[in-house]
């Protein structure tokens, strides 16, 4: 499995074509559903593949395409997994930039492309959806609200219809009595649930803000390659 997804990802469309249907046929003999299936149930042996080869990268320079591959062709249970590897990209692209930052380079693309694949904005039409339910939520506590002042303003009527009949009539009510009536005990303040401090990083978040402090200052770079890929 290992060598087909380094295959796939070569960059001769013939080689990488014929690689990604010898996954299919591998996927149909071995009864995965998809390829999808065969990379995640078979990842921890690629990534213990993919580390290895990647501190041999004078013996095993495409050792990044399986990475690659991998990150293409699966989702976001993945990530937990091939977190430590692309920590081991960063280290190898800091160590041979200049002979393999190009491969590198696309590895990290395809990292990021799949963050925010799997972690990026919603679809319009799921945006507009929580639009929508946000403005009926709204609406409805708008008319909740409304209700509940409609009964205060009521009760509040009533209550000084009575106190002017008494007075009306004499029969004045003792100050000290109306006093404590009046008298609202204080509400107690609410516990403050929130934690201090800023809330931890996602660590798919981390792992972005990795990524381009580490390529960053390859945007001077001497290559055009290089510099149009960061």
């Amino acid at each position: 499995l290992y060598p087909v997804l380094e295959k796939a990802g070569d960059r001769t469309l013939l080689i990488s074509e014929t690689a990604q249907g010898t996954l299919a046929d591998i996927c149909e003999a071995c009864g995965y559903d998809s390829v999808q299936c065969l990379i995640n149930e078979n990842s921890d042996y690629l990534v213990n593949g993919i580390s290895l080869n990647l501190r041999q990268l004078a013996h095993q320079p495409h050792a990044s395409q399986v990475l690659d591959t991998m990150l293409r062709h699966s989702d976001a249970s993945l990530l937990p997994l091939v977190e430590d590897v692309i920590q081991d990209v960063l280290s190898a692209l800091d160590q041979s930039y200049n002979s393999q930052a190009s491969t590198f380079l696309r590895v990290l693309h395809s990292v990021m492309t799949a963050l925010v694949q799997w972690f990026g904005m919603p679809s319009a039409e799921e945006y507009q959806q929580r639009q929508t339910d946000k403005r009926q939520n709204g609406a409805r506590s708008q008319g909740q609200q409304e209700v509940t002042m409609t009964r205060q303003e009521v009760e509040q009527f009533f209550l000084d219809y009575v106190s002017q009949k008494q007075i009306a009539e004499g029969d004045l009510p003792n100050l000290e009595e109306e006093e404590e009536a009046d008298e609202v005990p204080l509400a107690k303040p609410e516990p403050n649930t929130d934690t201090e401090g800023e809330a931890p990083m996602p660590s798919h978040a981390r792992l972005a803000r990795d990524v381009m402090e580490r390529c960053i200052h390859l945007l001077s770079d001497g290559s055009l390659r290089v510099r149009l890929k960061v």
